[in-house]
């Protein structure tokens, strides 16, 4: 039982796999922890889910216009950026 919440324990910290679960244990004591490490494990991977939404919605905010939702000039300054490193790249012309 032990080894099967390090196992578990290992992956959460190691791969930031939070969907794995610890199996039900025979003595109460671990059964109790593995449950609430498994619930700990639902929390985790529910909070990582809202932070990647979250970190999404400020990239978007950080490159769009707040009234009218189109591209803003640090949005055009990063595509500018990279279609001239791209064009130096195969020794191509860019136009704006």
């Amino acid at each position: 039982p032990l080894q099967s919440l390090a196992t578990v324990a290992h992956a959460a910290r190691s791969e930031r796999d939070f969907d794995r679960r610890v199996p039900p244990a025979e003595i109460a004591e671990l059964d109790s922890l593995g449950s609430d490490f498994n619930a700990l494990l639902g929390e985790m991977g529910a909070w990582q889910t809202h932070l990647q939404s979250e970190n999404e919605t400020l990239a978007h905010q950080a490159s769009h216009d707040r009234l009218t939702g189109l591209p803003n000039r640090a949005f055009f300054e990063g595509r500018l950026i990279r279609a001239l490193r791209s064009a130096a790249k195969v020794n191509e012309r860019v136009a704006v």
